[in-house]
């Protein structure tokens, strides 16, 4: 029997073809979700502006505070979730709560986002805080990238937004409710 000349070299070939495209894929991966973070931040600043500015005052001003609370928080509500998802009974619960914390995670990113914009490119009166979310996001999402270094400051970053914006929850149900502005309506005697 014949065997096809060179089957090794081109075994190794597409061996090497398969990790890179494997390798492009979880990059793509990657940089979908860091968009969506960015994506997500920007969401939520133009759904809940108030927020969102308190979120980032307190970023901003309570560092070791907001770290704290976050580090708290996210310790807290995975062994409240750990312990959820061992009994069978309440095991939904505990999966729809760390849905829960997962995304105050990824919110909590926003104010660092919308903080570091803010540094880098000073707003003028015509733009939004829209344009320094993006600026900050594509610059603390390239420093995440940074290997050991970026990591910790992502997990650093993660506490101190988890604390941000539970001080920003917490400051917004204390806030009265703001009353609903009356539209006059045209008099039928006209």
């Amino acid at each position: 029997m014949d065997t096809i000349p060179h089957l090794d070299q081109i075994s190794q070939v597409l061996q090497g073809c398969a990790l890179f495209l494997g390798i492009l894929a979880l990059g793509f991966v990657c940089l979908l979700r860091k968009a969506g973070f960015v994506g997500m931040a920007v969401w939520f600043h133009s759904a809940h502006p108030r927020i969102s500015e308190e979120m980032t005052g307190a970023f901003e001003t309570r560092r070791w505070k907001c770290f704290i609370l976050g580090l708290i928080n996210a310790f807290g509500g995975l062994l409240l979730i750990i312990i959820l998802l061992k009994t069978e009974v309440l095991a939904l619960i505990g999966l729809l709560l760390f849905v829960i914390l997962l995304t105050l995670a990824v919110l909590g990113f926003g104010a660092v986002y919308q903080s570091l914009g803010l540094r880098l490119a000073p707003p003028s009166p015509a733009d939004t805080r829209t344009k320094a979310i993006v600026i900050g996001g594509v610059a603390a999402e390239s420093a995440f990238l940074v290997p050991v270094v970026g990591q910790l400051f992502a997990l650093w970053v993660m506490f101190r937004g988890l604390g941000a914006i539970a001080i920003a929850l917490r400051a917004a149900r204390r806030r009265p409710a703001e009353p609903a502005v009356e539209t006059p309506q045209k008099s039928e005697q006209e």
